[in-house]
């Protein structure tokens, strides 16, 4: 039982270095089962790239990001409001400037990035 734990971990450790990410993919992205990768939601990317670029003009608070995402359409996966602790945590997200945080380190990802990172590190 032992070595099949550690051959997953040795398994996701060679994904993360390939700059794969072997978790669920992030708002505004969809994992493809068929290649086993991250691509861009098309539609949900471009309202999460918005809210980026609302939050570093710096007249609006997560709350406002928060109503922006309701009218987009961008909702909890139970189809709520999404609250404004996950939208501070998506907002600080290097998932989206295509990075990603895995085993409390970062990793250059090959997904395509929303935001560039000059938008990110204004946010």
């Amino acid at each position: 039982m032992d070595s099949l734990a550690e051959n997953t971990k040795r398994g996701l450790r060679q994904k993360v270095r390939r700059g794969e990410y072997p978790c669920l993919a992030p708002i505004g992205y969809i994992n493809d089962v068929r290649t086993k990768t991250v691509i861009v939601d098309k539609k949900k990317s471009d309202v999460i790239r918005r809210a980026f670029e609302l939050y570093a003009k710096n007249d609006s608070r997560l709350e406002n990001i928060s109503n922006f995402l309701v009218q987009n359409n961008i909702l909890s996966s139970g189809g709520k409001r999404i609250k404004k602790d996950r939208i501070s945590f998506i907002l600080s997200n290097p998932f989206y400037y295509g990075h990603f945080r895995y085993a409390d380190e970062i990793y250059e990802g090959k997904h395509q990035p929303v935001v560039s990172k000059k938008i990110f590190d204004k946010v």
